[in-house]
């Protein structure tokens, strides 16, 4: 069985849902408050099931303030059971005690372990986000970026607007917590605020993260049917649109890698297609489909040879370093076919680097993908200096007979420097 043919037999074999459980995570801390918050609904264990008895967790007692209280919880010895006592007397609290939780975590009680600050600015956040978005822009512990995204994810699901005219902040992870947020709350015009936004990485940021929203929501038809609908419209930058695309089919293909490849074969190569193909590529390379790209691309015989080249050469690095033997056997089956073609020449050149570094003699028969005298000829004396090194012997007598002029014969035997250092 060819490589092609293995490989197309593997076509619907995607590790996707590693990739987005991967990409998906806000921060581990999150997780342990979802295991906290996992242990009040469903019990613990039943390795703590005697201990998470609620005959032996301190209950409120009339009188006793949040505070008070809060300080019996954190005697509790088991911690996978103190978290979930903390959690659910966090659920008996109400907006009348957002002051008092705030106290809490102003006052930062020593003992306070890191689930134990989410439980508490999550319960925060959803009685008064304000005060703790405030406080969490400056905090400075290891926890602070998953606080401040706990928050902002809280309260932009809740009042989206108000969350986005004070976030005021740059980073990432908090930026995406607020598409998500703003997103879960259907409040509606996130799709407009996002394209109104700068098209930095800010801008590019926010693209990013509306579709992973809209792919988990509505799968890849949703991503197209917003892209579809950005698509002419006179009222947002065309660099804006350009970039939607471009993010947008790149999370088109952690959703569902045959729609994206349909999309782009509609779309790649008209007005807002500039750079889709090679970002379509180099996602399926992330993702372990870097041999599927390739014989993607193989067949997009009437694409854009450049944006062609530009996406072989990222999907075949990624097919090297998974399965660098199918690879090669792809590449040397094609080598005839295609040798003459532009969009092969990026995938040749990190074919014959590979082979000049253990086999100069095979990288020499790859020689002939490069059109340019001058491109040839850089190619030669690297293949030569390297082979000298290997067997010095039979490079010499490949030297003599070579094509090479004498002053290309002299830098061959010469060694490379870079920053006046050898090479």
């Amino acid at each position: 069985m060819s490589t092609r043919e293995a490989l197309a037999m593997n076509r619907t074999h995607t590790p996707l849902n590693d990739h987005r459980c991967a990409t998906a995570r806000l921060r581990g801390a999150c997780w342990l408050l979802i295991l906290a918050l996992a242990l009040v609904l469903a019990g613990c264990s039943e390795q703590h099931a005697e201990q998470a008895d609620p005959d032996s967790i301190p209950q409120r007692a009339p009188g006793v303030s949040v505070a008070e209280h809060w300080g019996a919880l954190l005697e509790i010895e088991d911690t996978l059971v103190r978290s979930a006592a903390m959690a659910q007397f966090m659920t008996t609290l109400g907006p009348e005690d957002a002051d008092a939780i705030g106290e809490i975590v102003s006052t930062r009680f020593r003992r306070h372990r890191s689930i134990d600050d989410l439980i508490l600015w999550n319960a925060w956040s959803r009685f008064d986000p304000a005060a703790a978005a405030t406080r969490a822009a400056v905090v400075v512990t290891p926890m602070a970026e998953g606080l401040r995204v706990d928050v902002i994810l809280e309260w932009a699901s809740q009042d989206p607007h108000a969350a986005v005219a004070t976030m005021g902040s740059a980073e990432p992870a908090i930026r995406r917590a607020m598409v998500r947020g703003w997103y879960q709350s259907g409040v509606p015009g996130l799709s407009d605020y996002i394209l109104s936004a700068d098209s930095g990485r800010l801008g590019q940021s926010l693209l990013a993260a509306y579709a992973v929203e809209l792919g988990a929501d509505k799968g890849a038809s949703g991503i197209a049917e917003w892209l579809d609908s950005t698509r002419g419209r006179s009222d947002v930058e065309r660099i804006m649109i350009t970039n939607a695309h471009r993010k947008g089919i790149m999370e088109m293909a952690m959703v569902d890698p045959d729609a994206a490849i349909a999309y782009c074969e509609l779309h790649c190569d008209g007005p807002y297609g500039d750079m889709m193909r090679p970002r379509l590529a180099e996602r399926f390379g992330m993702i372990g489909l870097g041999g599927r790209a390739v014989l993607w691309l193989e067949g997009e015989v009437d694409a854009n040879q450049v944006d062609r080249g530009r996406g072989a050469r990222f999907a075949y690095r990624a097919w090297l370093k998974d399965d660098r033997e199918a690879a090669l056997d792809w590449a040397n089956e094609s080598f005839e076919k295609y040798k003459d073609e532009e969009w092969f020449l990026p995938l040749a050149r990190i074919v014959v680097t590979l082979y000049t570094v253990k086999d100069p003699e095979t990288a020499l028969v790859w020689i002939d993908v490069f059109k340019e005298p001058q491109d040839r000829e850089d190619a030669l004396i690297q293949v030569a200096r390297r082979w000298l090194k290997l067997d010095k012997k039979a490079a010499e007598a490949w030297l003599e007979t070579s094509s090479l002029d004498s002053e290309a014969k002299a830098k061959a035997r010469t060694t490379a420097k870079r920053r006046g250092v050898p090479q």
